[in-house]
């Protein structure tokens, strides 16, 4: 697969607390030979990839950027209309720039008060992504157990973070819809 990817974000995208080998973007790289790019930063917000939208997205030149963040937001008391606003302007960067975004939809936290936001955030970014016919990695769907609200067990770490297992069906939730995506241009 020719098409350059960008993966922006934080720890989830960076494969934290493993090494970037274990990240669900390097095992789409290995996998399925995408040239696919990891910019994920541990402890990142969505402000701080926005400062870095140009250098670390638009100066690649790629073809298609996975946003994905918004849980360091959520700890550090973002509002949601901030988190909200800095994706939007990185919508707006990558489509000026002949770039497809796809919004990475974040995991869920096992802390009460991040979550809460972290809910109103997914359902608002959402929207937005249906509104204007955006792409979607729904990560949050797939790795929540829906009994207890938080990642499924069996690919927690540390109730923040995937394991390797929760890294493996990131990637191939990302797959599923990253092959319909590159299929289709």
């Amino acid at each position: 697969m020719n098409e350059k990817i960008i993966a922006l974000g934080d720890s989830l995208t960076l494969g934290y607390p493993f090494n970037e080998e274990k990240s669900w973007v390097a095992i789409l790289r290995e996998e399925h030979g995408l040239n696919i790019l990891n910019k994920g930063i541990n402890g990142d917000t969505t402000e701080g990839m926005l400062e870095r939208f140009e250098s670390d997205v638009v100066k690649q030149r790629p073809e298609l950027v996975i946003i994905t963040g918004g849980a360091n937001d959520a700890f550090n008391f973002v509002p949601v209309q901030d988190m909200i606003y800095n994706y939007r302007e990185m919508i707006r960067i990558a489509l000026d720039n002949d770039i497809v975004p796809i919004i990475g939809i974040t995991l869920p936290v096992d802390d009460e008060f991040a979550e809460r936001k972290l809910k109103k955030f997914r359902i608002r970014i959402w929207e937005y992504c249906e509104e204007h016919s955006l792409h979607r990695i729904d990560f949050y769907s797939e790795l929540l157990d829906t009994k207890t609200g938080l990642i499924k067990e069996m690919y927690d770490f540390d109730g923040l973070h995937p394991n390797p297992e929760g890294y493996r069906a990131m990637a191939k939730t990302a797959w599923n819809v990253l092959k319909r995506i590159i299929n289709s241009r």
